[in-house]
């Protein structure tokens, strides 16, 4: 696994330390992970560079999370993708699960190697291990929904010839999960405090949601049923209704880069900050289509630096916006327009995504939009499906209104049968969270991936929902056995 990422991120930590002037009076040369690990601030470092890794991860979110659904579509430029097309092999683009490893390996070592670091205040020292313990479980459940059975690891590695560096198997995918489980209720167990003191790291409203939707995910794919169901809903009640928690308008959300009172967990992001474009700038508009633009198409489609408009946004999820406000009082979405804007290309009419338009810069706009892991609409909605999920559709409408009504679409006027409150939870949730990394994954867990997205209709027997693995983690380790169907 390409040395499992060169010692995962293990390098990274050692170059973040030498960055450190107290640091520099140690010889690079010298430096090994362990002696890195000596002091509270080294642990705190160690959770700063954890973050950072996982804000690289997240930037990938969009392959796994959006374009095998029905969201994008490739424009005139480029060759396409075979994400988009569904037609995934063992040398796809995403196939490596390599950074997912590099994270855990991360919280791996913050694991192993903080509990050994005398603290002043040991409830500080619980509070870095809470954080380490969720991001784990949420990187293993990236990766048990994407790729299923995975090498289950979780000592931390040292150094690159150590044993078990190449697992000998993929871990069941019920070990994964019990794994997930266990490390939650870990972190819930060791945070300091229910509040929201920042909303850049993890918190137990955080991890409470994060626990809703794995439950709610293994209640509907794994077979839990409705003890898993009655677990997800305890979860998520302790997150709605939380007094650092309100649903904010969608404008407060996306027309700002600043965390707002509806972020219940963010990855924070800032042009001057390193790490690569975001994977958003495929999407905006190249400078000599923009000059092209009728004045009045410029007053409402920022310019971008560094634009591509490989892909763009489809018709389905246009429509989409229409068909769920006609489940209300049919009036305009105002997250329409937050979302997408039409305009006229030289008698083409086309679609533009303007969800994340950043900061306005000297000449163009900065990417400096954070990347919303769980906010306040989600913990709703989640509710919803579970309420609707133990048959409890007064519940779930009522849950299902808060967002609705927000948006200006009032509240859902369709059948209440269990199915077609299901098909509204759904409907709200597409247009909510458009281009959020959740899109693909609620298809799956609704069980419409075949049904909605064009690209799968009728392949239930050729496309599996799950990704292989790369051929590159295949080459340098012959004792995995690949996907299922590929």
């Amino acid at each position: 696994m390409k040395n499992i990422l060169a010692l995962f991120s293990i390098l990274s930590l050692l170059l973040f330390a030498a960055c450190d002037d107290d640091l520099l009076l140690t010889p690079p040369s010298s430096l090994s992970v362990e002696n890195f690990f000596q002091n509270e601030e080294d642990a705190k470092s160690a959770v700063n560079g954890m973050y950072s890794q996982m804000r690289a991860v997240a930037n990938s979110m969009y392959l796994y999370g959006d374009w095998r659904g029905d969201h994008t579509e490739q424009t005139d430029l480029g060759t396409g993708s075979d994400v988009i097309r569904n037609t995934l092999k063992d040398d796809t683009g995403g196939a490596d699960w390599g950074s997912f490893y590099g994270l855990i390996n991360d919280a791996n070592l913050i694991l192993r190697l903080v509990p050994k670091i005398e603290f002043v205040d040991e409830g500080k020292k619980n509070d870095l291990l809470a954080q380490a313990y969720f991001v784990r479980a949420w990187a293993y459940f990236q990766v048990v929904r994407i790729w299923g059975d995975a090498p289950l690891l979780t000592e931390g590695f040292l150094a690159p010839d150590q044993e078990g560096i190449l697992p000998a198997q993929r871990d069941p995918a019920a070990a994964i999960f019990t794994q997930i489980k266990s490390d939650l209720e870990a972190a819930l167990d060791n945070f300091l405090s229910d509040a929201i003191s920042n909303r850049y790291t993890a918190s137990k409203p955080a991890a409470n949601t994060l626990k809703a939707d794995v439950y709610l995910w293994t209640a509907k794919r794994e077979g839990g049923g409705n003890s898993d169901l009655n677990t997800a809903l305890a979860a998520i009640n302790q997150v709605v209704g939380h007094p650092d928690l309100q649903l904010a308008s969608f404008e407060a959300l996306f027309r700002t880069t600043s965390v707002t009172g509806s972020d219940i967990f963010s990855l924070y992001r800032d042009m001057i900050e390193p790490g690569g474009t975001p994977w958003y700038s495929n999407y905006m508009l190249q400078i000599q289509n923009y000059v092209s633009l009728p004045d009045e198409a410029k007053t409402r489609i920022p310019l971008m630096v560094s634009g591509a408009r490989f892909y763009a946004p489809t018709q389905i999820l246009y429509d989409q916006f229409i068909s769920n406000a006609n489940l209300g009082n049919g009036a305009a979405d105002v997250r329409q327009g937050i979302t997408i804007q039409e305009y006229d290309f030289n008698g083409d009419l086309r679609k533009q995504f303007v969800k994340f338009i950043g900061d306005p810069g000297i000449e163009a706009n900065e990417y400096t939009d954070d990347y919303k892991i769980y906010r306040y609409a989600d913990a709703l909605l989640m509710r919803a499906e579970i309420h609707n999920g133990l048959n409890d559709q007064g519940a779930a409408v009522a849950d299902l209104n808060m967002t609705r009504n927000k948006a200006g679409v009032g509240d859902y006027a369709g059948g209440m049968s269990q199915p077609e409150v299901d098909d509204a939870i759904l409907s709200e949730r597409a247009v909510e969270f458009a281009f959020e990394g959740k899109r693909w994954w609620d298809l799956v867990r609704f069980g419409k991936a075949y049904e909605l997205v064009p690209s799968l209709v009728g392949r239930e027997n050729e496309q599996p929902i799950l990704w292989p693995i790369s051929q590159n983690t295949m080459a340098l380790n012959p004792n995995l056995k690949q996907t299922p169907g590929y």
